[in-house]
């Protein structure tokens, strides 16, 4: 009996195995040859397109050139890291540096540089380094947009301001140096968290012609405001310079 069961087991086993090879052999695809995509066909000549210039072609023609003429300026400046920045008004962008070490004296204390910029609305700036010649500057000029070159004058007046304690005092700050007739220009030289003071410590800053203030961040209607080159000592006043603890 048992050798039955298993005889038909096996053969039903078999039969299921043969079927299976049937089904494998019927869904197996038959292969043909691959297609064959037609053959590239050359697009058609655009007609009115204006040529491409060549890259020194097209720069050539948004570059021009400026002629500088610092005048005052300070004889420190000249063998210093000091020179000439121009870049687009608008962005930024665009920024072309020359150091004062290549400009041209005269008896008159008066330096002239020549340097690129574009075509655009360009600033000019005197500045102590390349990283200080879009915000932190001594000196700047506008330059209208134009192709044709131009020369502008700048006064370089500048002189090295010297903040103080008034009597009493144990620290002052941190303050705010801000530049009462141009918006753009930012106190980079006093660090990113302003201008300190302490007693026994002497904190000067170079700073070029102009107006400026010294004014509390937290209350930036409690101002001081001074003139450069007319002040170099500066004693900041009792209201500004509280000690720490008064401080909010």
């Amino acid at each position: 009996m048992l050798l039955a069961v298993a005889l038909a087991v096996g053969g039903y086993s078999l039969l299921l195995a043969w079927q299976r090879a049937d089904l494998a052999l019927a869904a197996r695809p038959t292969w043909t040859d691959p297609p064959r995509l037609p053959a590239a066909a050359p697009l058609p000549r655009a007609t009115g397109v204006a040529p491409i210039l060549p890259a020194s072609v097209t720069k050539s023609a948004s570059r021009r050139r400026l002629t500088v003429q610092f005048e005052h300026l300070p004889p420190d400046l000249a063998s210093a890291a000091a020179g000439v920045a121009t870049f687009a008004s608008s962005s930024g962008s665009d920024l072309q540096w020359r150091p004062l070490l290549g400009a041209t004296p005269t008896l008159d204390t008066t330096h002239t540089v020549t340097i690129e910029a574009g075509t655009a609305a360009t600033s000019v700036t005197l500045a102590l380094g390349p990283e200080f010649a879009r915000h932190g500057y001594l000196a700047r000029a506008e330059v209208a947009a134009g192709d044709r070159d131009a020369m502008l004058t700048i006064d370089a007046m500048a002189a090295a301001v010297t903040f103080t304690l008034p009597p009493g005092a144990s620290f002052a700050g941190p303050f705010c140096l801000q530049r009462i007739d141009d918006a753009a220009w930012l106190s980079m030289s006093t660090g990113s968290s302003g201008l300190c003071l302490q007693p026994g410590r002497a904190t000067q800053v170079l700073l070029g012609r102009g107006s400026y203030r010294l004014c509390d961040p937290l209350s930036p209607q409690n101002s001081q405001p001074f003139e450069v080159p007319a002040v170099t000592q500066l004693a900041v006043s009792p209201v500004l310079a509280r000690t720490r603890g008064d401080r909010p």
